[in-house]
């Protein structure tokens, strides 16, 4: 059994919209947000997968109440500056343990919030817009009671780009 949510949290100033088209897909196109920042999506991407060593360089479950960092500018169409947040598809496949996950820029006090939560023996996935800290890098942290695989499917960005 897969359990999903939507939580989306506001990296950035007002401002921000989103663009899709009927069917739910967002166009390959940039949309402008007035005083914020402008979505741009990307060919979805897998830049985290604790079970094959992307994104980290080694196979390894994230340890209970541990964090780790995952670069997620200058990549798989994401510009290497002005990026503000990022937009993912976060899933823990079949945890043993139960907890959530918090995702939050690199160099910042861990929130209060969660973003992703999970029970024993059940894959849970969610799409988590999180900003970037300014080295262009989240955190991931594991506050569940066992060690987790996670997975990170990049989506698109938000930045300020140059007109144009």
């Amino acid at each position: 059994m897969a359990v999903t949510s939507n939580s989306l949290a506001s990296p950035c100033a007002p401002g921000i919209s989103l663009a899709g088209g009927s069917s739910g897909a967002v166009e390959n196109n940039v949309v402008a947000a007035p005083g914020g920042s402008e979505f741009l999506p990307v060919t979805p991407a897998r830049i985290l997968d604790t079970r094959t060593g992307t994104g980290t360089g080694k196979v390894a479950r994230l340890a209970a109440h541990a964090a780790l960092k995952l670069k997620v500018t200058g990549a798989h169409g994401v510009p290497a500056t002005g990026v503000t947040a990022a937009d993912l598809d976060l899933t823990v496949a079949a945890p043993s343990g139960s907890g959530y996950l918090v995702a939050h820029p690199d160099g910042t006090p861990r929130p209060g919030v969660y973003s992703l939560s999970f029970a024993k023996g059940h894959t849970a996935a969610g799409r988590s817009l999180v900003k970037v800290g300014t080295d262009g890098e989240i955190d991931l942290y594991n506050a569940g009671s066992s060690p987790v695989d996670i997975t990170a499917d990049l989506l698109g960005d938000y930045g300020v780009y140059p007109a144009g």
